[in-house]
């Protein structure tokens, strides 16, 4: 006998809303007891919450505080969330399907309210050939007074206990259930191979610890790195920066701040730690230096009203190179270093009142790029990103602005004897508008007035550099296609060689043949930490960088003259987001990934293979407690016998390949990202209740060829839609899936994919597409990113290139039959609502079946970065949408 626990309606409208619970005494403690106990002994646990029909209504209104579960109820392990809007927990729900999909031949009854939805429920599951057990104190009730009679809560509940025993169920006690049940007793026939643990859930988010950055110590002893995490009452994300001892194992927070310390930048000497926490007036991130060689606190060390948004050490452990964006007037830049006056608040605040009053002043703007996504309201043509110098070794010295200027300057690097920067940046209006090129600069920042010296030849994008350790040379990462996005064209390692009075020839490719891009671009809703730079070796004889490669984001080492090819150090069947080096002692540490590790600190040494490698951390030990599906790749041949094309599944809890399932395709953004051997909670989310998840990589994803990334080019929806069909095909031959269940999502590039699918084909029952792009057109004049990305991903523009059009999801919206639900952000500015609303608009007018929700205050990252509530929503829609349309 397979058993499965319901938990009904239990939501915060029977504690503080207008249908208080009381009797009996401790009903709440039995249910969380019950639930606790199913969980132990892989009993699946389904929880069931009730929504009142009508939007307005007094009781039990979706979205409203008195709708959502009970806050322990919620942070418990589950199976599968069901929403109904009938007493019946069966009526209009597809908790029948799964009951039969999952084997499950008797139901355990706990919540509320006894007489109404626990007494319907047990009802249906005896007429459908279910065996019922009641428990008496798990389920609970209020009295009754109305045009027919009184009745007490204790009456009431007794009189429905009495009829369920009579021929409904058998009514037990929680402690006899479980006195009874979690032995997995032969008696009820569980045995551990028909008992499962509970899938992930949306509020786990709550629960994940998650890794940023790494710094390893010269001497190799110790390990810095910054976790956070969400702090759900107050709605935010906290972290604190964390050191082990790699002798001792033993681990300890260095800060405990109220807000989110990130970012830790170990000073070359190993003797103290900057970071950037935004715990300070106004939540603008600020650096801050930690002494680690004794105790302390951390000072504040800047001021900057804008706040700090990256930071680099010298070589002599003195001072710090910052970036903040800064007013182009000297005048007001001169002041931007410290907090502002009282004056200056109260004429900014009085400003803001008579902008308020008259509706607001008009802005005038003169520059192509004036949105940015990720940023609330407008960018301003007057400010910029400049490189601030900080003496650490001062405490009340003012920061000295180092560059100036209307160019922002993007990546930057300190030379090891500290006197010379090196920066990346476009100071070139024409290209700062129209092109995605960007040059290497040159500058002194203990010259009075320097002026910065260009390194490279604007023949494409040239970032994060990096000097040597004699500074005679400069790594940096880039391509030398001008035409192309980077995300077209191959990334590659460049160095350049340097004398006293700048470059010294042109810049040495370390990576002509090698066919991966050196960026780590895989995609996961688990996002933690930034790019990163290239990495000299101690001796300068070879660079290590990150790279893109066969789904795994990897460390990588070349010789510094280029004499060898690129070998992996350390990153297959996993994702390295971050690493750092004790160079004297081969030590190396990273931040890896893998489909079942959310995020961990392993330190290598260099003369070893990554086998060696020591697991520094366990920050998220409770996924021990829950399911977690292994992906496992599939691979097919293209239709047009040119590729093949890799797939992974993710399988349900107590997957059964005799049995068919409802399968969701997951498509991935970019279109030059990738999908590949990192943690995706969504997915796991999904599987947890019992669909199949499959996600691929096809044409246009990064990592496999220069030709497999560029081969879309001019050709969206065409080789990508077809190979993504062709691994769908390859699932379905498997013999498990359900051909008339099949689902699609994805968001951004997957979003335009999806809306692509469902307006060439009906062969999925249900769409969800998120963050989507509908119409080129409109897109190429209305994005961050604009006609740069339009016409880096098609040949001409809008005016000469008719495919533009006609590969856009738009021009066939005529032809959508599937159902579709839809999922934007207002703040998007990378792929605006107005792509969703236009989509939206034509379905309706062709009679198709699709909704639309609006995420207000949220950019084109919610899903990874969004705040907390709106992500766990987010997951709940999806989870739903599927359930009830699969």
């Amino acid at each position: 006998m397979k058993k499965a626990l319901l938990v009904i309606d239990v939501q915060n409208e029977y504690f503080d809303g207008k249908l208080p619970v009381t009797y009996p005494e401790g009903n709440l403690e039995n249910i969380l007891k019950v639930m606790d106990a199913a969980t132990a002994s892989h009993i699946p646990v389904v929880v069931v919450q009730h929504t009142a029909p009508q939007p307005d209504s007094r009781t039990f209104r979706r979205g409203s505080h008195e709708w959502e579960l009970q806050p322990e109820v919620a942070r418990r392990p589950r199976n599968l969330l069901l929403e109904k809007t009938l007493p019946g927990s069966f009526t209009g729900t597809p908790l029948e399907a799964w009951v039969k999909d999952n084997g499950v031949d008797s139901l355990v009854i706990s919540g509320y309210m006894t007489q109404m939805c626990c007494d319907t429920t047990a009802r249906q599951a005896l007429h459908m050939g279910l065996n019922v057990e009641f428990l008496s104190d798990a389920t609970g009730t209020l009295a009754l007074d109305n045009s027919a009679g009184r009745v007490s809560a204790e009456e009431l509940h007794r009189a429905i206990l009495v009829t369920q025993q009579m021929r409904f169920s058998q009514v037990l006690s929680t402690d006899d259930w479980i006195e009874k049940n979690t032995n997995n007793s032969s008696e009820d026939g569980m045995t551990t191979e028909t008992t499962v643990k509970p899938g992930i859930q949306p509020e786990d988010l709550t629960k994940f610890k998650l890794l940023g950055e790494v710094q390893l110590s010269p001497d190799g002893g110790r390990v810095y790195y910054d976790v956070f995490y969400v702090n759900r009452e107050k709605n935010i994300y906290q972290g604190e920066i964390w050191q082990t001892d790699l002798a001792s194992g033993k681990s300890s927070p260095l800060t405990a701040g109220t807000r989110r310390d990130s970012a830790p930048h170990l000073s070359p000497d190993g003797k103290k730690l900057a970071f950037l926490s935004d715990r300070g007036e106004g939540n603008k991130k600020q650096v801050f230096v930690l002494d680690v060689t004794g105790p302390g606190e951390a000072r504040q060390l800047t001021e900057l009203q804008s706040g700090v948004s990256g930071l680099v050490w010298s070589g002599d452990s003195r001072y710090l190179a910052v970036l903040a964006e800064t007013p182009d007037d000297a005048a007001k830049a001169a002041a931007w270093s410290k907090p502002e006056t009282t004056e200056a608040r109260q004429a900014r605040e009085a400003k803001e009142l008579e902008e308020k009053r008259v509706g607001g002043n008009p802005v005038y703007f003169n520059r192509v790029k004036h949105r940015a996504d990720g940023r609330r309201g407008l960018v301003p043509g007057d400010s910029h990103t400049q490189i601030w110098l900080v003496d650490t070794a001062d405490s009340f010295a003012t920061p000295k602005q180092i560059t100036s200027g209307p160019f922002n300057v993007a990546t930057l690097a300190f030379s090891s004897d500290g006197k010379r920067l090196a920066f990346s940046s476009t100071r070139d209006q024409k290209l700062a508008d129209f092109s995605s090129t960007s040059d290497l600069w040159l500058i002194d920042p203990f010259e009075a007035n320097a002026e910065p010296v260009k390194l490279t030849g604007s023949k494409g994008p040239a970032n994060h550099p990096a000097f040597s350790p004699d500074g005679t040379k400069l790594a940096f990462l880039g391509h030398q296609n001008p035409k192309n996005s980077s995300f077209m064209e191959l990334n590659r390692l460049w160095v350049l060689d340097l004398d006293e009075n700048g470059a010294a020839g042109e810049a040495r490719c370390l990576t002509p043949n090698f066919e991966k891009t050196t960026a780590q671009f895989l995609n996961t809703d688990l996002r933690a930490s930034a790019d990163i730079d290239p990495v000299w070796s101690a001796d300068g004889q070879e660079v290590f960088f990150l790279a893109t490669s066969d789904a795994s984001a990897v460390i990588f080492r070349v010789p510094a003259d280029g004499s060898a090819e690129p070998k992996s150090l350390a990153g297959d069947k996993a994702h390295i987001a971050h690493f750092s080096f004790a160079g004297k002692e081969n030590l190396v540490a990273y931040a890896k990934t893998t489909p079942v590790i959310a995020g961990d600190v392993f330190v290598q040494s260099l003369d070893k293979d990554e086998d060696s490698a020591h697991q520094v951390t366990n920050l998220n030990e409770w996924l021990n407690g829950v399911h977690l599906g292994e992906p496992e790749l599939i691979v097919a041949r293209s239709q047009d016998d040119r590729v093949d094309v890799e797939g992974w599944l993710i399988k349900p809890p107590g997957f059964d390949p005799s049995k068919k399932y409802p399968l969701v395709l997951e498509i991935h953004g970019g279109p030059h990202t990738a999908y590949g051997y990192s943690f995706y909670h969504e997915f796991q989310a999904l599987a947890g209740q019992g669909q199949i998840v499959l996600y691929t990589n096809p044409r246009g994803s990064v990592g496999y060829s220069k030709y497999f990334q560029s081969a879309i080019h001019n050709d969206w929806g065409n080789h990508d839609y077809n190979d993504i069909m062709a691994v769908v095909d390859k699932v379905i031959a498997q013999g498990y899936v359900d051909e008339n269940r099949l689902g699609v999502t994805g968001g951004s590039y997957g979003g335009y994919m999806t809306n692509w699918i469902i307006s060439h084909t009906d062969r999925f029952k249900a769409a969800l597409t998120q963050r989507c792009v509908s119409n080129m057109v409109t897109m190429y004049t209305l994005s961050d990113i604009s006609f740069g990305f339009v016409e880096s991903e098609f040949e001409g523009d809008i005016w000469t290139n008719p495919l533009i059009w006609e590969r856009s999801p738009m021009a066939h919206a005529n032809k959508v039959k599937t159902p579709l639900l839809m999922l934007h952000s207002e703040a998007d500015f990378r792929c605006p609502i107005e792509q969703a609303e236009e989509f939206y608009f034509a379905l309706k007018r062709n009679g198709v079946d699709v909704e639309l929700v609006r995420t207000p205050n949220e950019d084109h990252n919610l899903s990874r970065n969004g705040s907390p509530d709106h992500r766990i929503g987010r997951l709940h829609r999806i989870q739903k949408w599927f359930l009830k349309r699969l």
